[in-house]
């Protein structure tokens, strides 16, 4: 009886941010990889409620669609002599994790494919894609601990010393909070997978909101705390 061989693995992702250069620079990299193939290519984004499907990342940025999305499902499959499947990569990108499964009968396509894909998202990981995702929840628990207890210290003492500086530094720090936890929970600030339809701006709103609200917390801290504290 013949044995049939099919090397098959399934490989999770570091966060990346993907944009329309680099959506469409991935559909040319996987038509190279399956150039000896009769192939089927789709990508289907989704968007909340909406979904939808496209046999071309080109054909898809033709119509009328949303900017950005956390969710996309993507394909390729590959018919040697146009009949039988051989190989194979899909994609599926969701808001909290990314990974790719990849099968092929030839093991030389198959290391060589499975090095490229993961050079190509590799060379696109944001800055934080070192933090994996228990990391930034450790890390936001004590930011969110710490800030709390200073927020309360100042709060108690601005209630207890009729102080009003202290009392509206509080309430500020207390927004702050409010501010840093609903963005770390809804994937704002630090997202896990962030694929947009357009071409990269240059300016990262983002980042320098981000990087405001940080200073503003640590002048707060200083002016509030430290300084008092040296009188």
């Amino acid at each position: 009886m013949m044995v049939k061989e099919e090397y098959r693995e399934i490989v999770d992702l570091s966060p990346v941010k993907l944009y329309k250069k680099d959506l469409l620079e991935l559909e040319t990299l996987l038509n190279k990889l399956f150039a000896n193939a009769a192939i089927k290519f789709e990508i289907e984004p989704v968007f909340e409620s909406l979904r939808m499907k496209s046999n071309s990342v080109e054909s898809l940025l033709n119509n009328n669609i949303p900017l950005r999305t956390n969710k996309l499902n993507l394909s390729v499959t590959g018919r040697k002599d146009g009949i039988e499947i051989d190989r194979g990569i899909s994609f599926t990108f969701y808001s909290n994790y990314i990974s790719y499964q990849i099968h092929s009968k030839d093991e030389v396509w198959f290391s060589g494919a499975n090095k490229l894909i993961k050079e190509f998202f590799n060379a696109r990981r944001p800055w934080y894609w070192w933090a994996e995702k228990e990391m930034f929840y450790v890390l936001g628990g004590i930011i969110v601990l710490l800030g709390g207890i200073v927020a309360g210290s100042l709060l108690t003492s601005a209630i207890r010393e009729s102080d009003t500086f202290r009392y509206i530094t509080s309430l500020s720090l207390c927004v702050l909070l409010g501010l840093f936890i609903f963005a770390t929970c809804s994937n704002r600030i630090f997202p896990y997978t962030f694929i947009c339809f357009e071409d990269k701006s240059k300016f990262d709103y983002k980042l320098a909101t981000f990087t405001v609200a940080i200073i503003t917390l640590l002048v707060t801290l200083v002016g509030s705390i430290i300084i008092p504290f040296f009188r």
